[in-house]
């Protein structure tokens, strides 16, 4: 259903790359057609994509939406299937090369790098190949919007990014969040049946009930012990419509009684709020976005769903826009973004915390009076997303110990294009010191942006999961050779 990379397509971006036939041993390098001098080498798989070692295509995969963090792979590796990556993955275990899987490369501190080794672009494989009643198969590097535009106008996925040019894959790795999750849990709370690529070279099908230890460590798990190459989602009846409303709130406490009130009468299909300067008067303040669901028939009632709200009076707005319109709001913007070069080439160090409940006003509080003029950006956003954690069973998808939670991201982008080396130091520097205030409120992180964490970190971060996923890793990547970028199991672990 959706357009699968042939030979052909890989032969015109092969062009006049070298084709590597093997790796050396003795050199730890790739040795190509047009390479000589490695004497005796180990001939790499036949594979149905092709395997690059050309400067530009490996220099296309050294970095992330962060422009931050700089990882050249030796190799890029464009499959042609799910044997490709299974082929490859085998030979760099058996070598010690590393490995990462690349979707669309939306993380922003080297997530998805592996200095001088092997990166998978994903984005090769992204065949729709079953949509049924209430679910879809499809390959991981498919995006959700292709998912979305494909299963309409009858059905969509449950809960979907505020994004959705995001690979499945990828977002099953992190978790997946948006305004739709507060009350039906984050997306991979919507699977049915992973088709995975373990660090062995395996391929294996788990599910909750089906290789179900596999299944917990891959979701959520930043690709440690699995390659997510093809997924069952879960897909539910659409709505054509959608009553989209915001208001106005002066502070974050005032937000935050109403997030809390709407959270639980669980009446919305997506609440989330967005922090923005007032034009008018230059002040910080909130705007709530509350949306509604419905078909033609029907029409919610905004004075229902807001009822005894704090909002200042007269900032309510309403309007009725078609759902797929909904759905691609912050697509759109990003397309702008592009056309006129102030997203792919600008940096994003992002700041992505969970706070519990009793901890989200005095954490905001302190980062929004900390502002500086660029640490948002004129192409930033803030973000707050409520999420109840009765809703997450995955096991390492961390987050605060309280009912209540919010996601809270300051998702900062510099003016211009290109790398400064001050603002990178600046902002991870920033980061880590919310990041530290955010945990002594008792946050955890939402692995997507910018922080430097240490194993330590990390022990602290999966907290009473650590040793199970531990034992997962070397079960399912023994060599350890899966997903560097994060730093959760450095070399010599």
């Amino acid at each position: 259903m959706t357009k699968q990379i042939d030979r052909r397509d890989f032969l015109k971006v092969v062009g006049a790359a070298s084709v590597i036939l093997g790796y050396s041993r003795d050199a730890r390098a790739w040795v190509t057609e047009e390479g000589g001098g490695h004497g005796t080498f180990d001939r790499v798989p036949r594979l149905e994509g092709v395997l690059l070692t050309d400067a530009a295509s490996r220099a296309a995969k050294e970095t992330d939406l962060g422009n931050i963090i700089f990882n050249k792979p030796k190799a890029v590796l464009r499959p042609g299937s799910i044997e490709d990556i299974a082929k490859m993955v085998k030979f760099c275990a058996e070598r010690d090369i590393v490995v990462a899987a690349r979707g669309q490369g939306h993380a922003t501190h080297g997530q998805a790098q592996a200095r001088a080794g092997l990166v998978i672009d994903m984005s090769s494989l992204q065949v729709i190949h079953h949509i049924g009643n209430g679910f879809a198969v499809l390959d991981g590097g498919c995006t959700w919007r292709q998912l979305l535009e494909a299963s309409l106008p009858a059905q969509t996925p449950p809960v979907l990014t505020g994004f959705i040019a995001l690979s499945i894959g990828g977002t099953l790795s992190m978790g997946g969040i948006s305004g739709m999750a507060y009350d039906k849990g984050v997306q991979i709370q919507h699977v049915l049946e992973l088709t995975v690529v373990t660090g062995k070279g395996k391929i294996k099908v788990c599910s909750e009930s089906k290789n179900p230890d596999l299944f917990d460590h891959v979701l959520a798990g930043q690709g440690q012990c699995g390659i997510i190459v093809r997924a069952k989602v879960k897909l539910v009846p659409a709505k054509p419509l959608v009553l989209n409303s915001t208001m106005v709130y002066p502070d974050v406490h005032s937000l935050q009684n109403d997030l809390r009130t709407l959270v639980y009468r669980k009446e919305l299909d997506s609440v989330y709020a967005q922090g923005v300067t007032d034009p008018a008067t230059g002040a910080f303040v909130w705007l709530l976005n509350i949306a509604s669901f419905h078909d033609a028939s029907t029409t919610p009632n905004t004075a229902h769903l807001t009822r005894d709200l704090s909002y200042i009076p007269g900032t309510l707005s309403t309007n009725d826009i078609p759902y797929l319109d909904f759905q691609l709001t912050v697509d759109n913007f990003i397309a702008f973004l592009r056309s006129i070069d102030r997203f792919d080439r600008n940096m994003h160090p992002w700041y992505d915390a969970f706070l519990p409940d009793s901890g989200l006003g005095a954490h905001v509080d302190e980062v929004v009076t900390s502002f500086q003029a660029d640490d948002v950006g004129s192409f930033g956003f803030v973000l707050i997303f409520p999420l109840l954690t009765s809703t997450i069973t995955r096991p390492l998808f961390r987050l605060p110990e309280e009912e209540l939670v919010y996601l809270f991201d300051v998702l900062t982008a510099r003016d211009e294009p290109g790398y400064d080396a001050d603002f990178a130091a600046n902002k991870r520097a920033r980061n880590n010191e919310w990041f530290d205030h955010a945990r002594s409120l008792g946050g955890t992180r939402y692995p997507i942006g910018t922080l430097d964490f240490t194993p330590g970190d990390w022990r602290r971060h999966y907290g009473r999961e650590w040793r199970a996923f531990e034992r997962a890793k070397e079960q399912f990547d023994p060599r350890n050779i899966l997903a560097p970028g994060p730093g959760i199991f450095p070399a010599g672990c």
